[in-house]
């Protein structure tokens, strides 16, 4: 069987500090203001959906000197 050859597209899209001010911002429903905080917060990280799902207070620590950080490890899947 011959192998099958997977393109990957990606699409970056870039946001400016006025544009990222700006929806933060921008007043929406309660219902929403879980949904606008993740999408800011994965701005900041600059991670995929999927890698930023995964994060969670497991995630979290403090190194020796004091400085809080996030964890993560990117795995990607390679396709030939």
């Amino acid at each position: 069987m011959p192998s099958k050859k997977v393109m990957l597209v990606q699409e970056f899209i870039e946001y400016h500090k006025d544009e990222l001010l700006k929806i933060m911002d921008t007043d929406v429903s309660a219902k929403l203001q879980d949904t606008k905080d993740a999408f800011l917060v994965q701005c900041a990280f600059g991670c995929r959906v999927s890698d930023f799902q995964k994060m969670g207070m497991h995630t979290i620590a403090v190194s020796d000197e004091g400085i809080p950080y996030i964890h993560y490890i990117l795995f990607r899947r390679l396709t030939n």
